[in-house]
């Protein structure tokens, strides 16, 4: 698993560029994603939303649109520089008082009681956690009964095709656009290697249900390159 000393100072060099850096390198597939997992969260009337691992706060803003009746999110992320950002997106488009809040909280001890949150949303952030295990069992504590989690995530490249063009595509492209437009071509090589070396869909479900959730289900998007896990507690 990664330092989280590392991932936050890598994290923290590119919060510049982060936005820009994520339509290029997702080919513009990151807004359907993000709509998919807001989507898949669009149950039972949540009160009480958690995006843990909020980066620039684009998450969030999907969670506050697309759930209207929601009393109250907490947007989270353990990169101040991460959370700085994400605050001044949210207070441009909800400038309304106690509609949002920002914490900078680390995944593994976050600072809410337990059974707090209704649903807790994740994008690419549990493939940086130190502790993958731990992590998941905080989120698990945070939710309330019958609660539910919604994680964006990469996957290791799987079948013939996918694994003859992403490959080479992760070895040589996020490297060099990092390298280009940010400066940061060590953060985005990490990129590279940590999509695949993270864990198949198969072991991601088993890791959930190990961490007390129910009904894991893993939901293959374009073309498997991410995949949408959901699974209640």
């Amino acid at each position: 698993m990664p330092r989280a000393a590392d991932i936050n100072r890598m994290f923290g060099g590119i919060v510049e560029r982060y936005d820009l850096l994520n339509r290029l390198l997702s080919l513009g597939r990151d807004s359907y994603w993000r709509r998919e997992l807001t989507r898949a969260l669009q149950v039972d009337e949540p009160r009480q939303a958690l995006d843990l691992c909020c980066g620039t706060g684009d998450v969030a803003l999907s969670l506050l649109k697309s759930l209207p009746g929601l009393e109250r999110l907490v947007a989270a992320d353990f990169v101040l520089p991460m959370c700085a950002a994400a605050a001044g997106k949210l207070r441009a488009r909800y400038p309304e008082p106690g509609v949002s809040s920002l914490a900078c909280a680390d995944a593994l001890r976050l600072p809410f009681g337990t059974e707090t949150f209704d649903i807790v949303s994740v994008a690419f952030g549990v493939r940086n956690f130190e502790n993958l295990e731990r992590g998941l069992a905080e989120i698990a504590r945070v939710l309330k009964a019958d609660g539910r989690v919604g994680i964006l995530e990469f996957a290791p490249p799987e079948g013939r095709l996918l694994r003859l063009v992403y490959r080479p595509y992760l070895r040589l492209f996020p490297p060099l656009l990092g390298k280009l437009l940010a400066g940061a071509e060590g953060a985005y090589g990490y990129l590279s290697a940590s999509i695949q070396s993270f864990l198949r869909p198969s072991s991601m479900l088993a890791a959930l249900e190990k961490a007390g959730f129910h009904d894991p289900h893993a939901r293959k998007l374009t073309l498997g390159v991410t995949y949408l896990y959901t699974a209640s507690r």
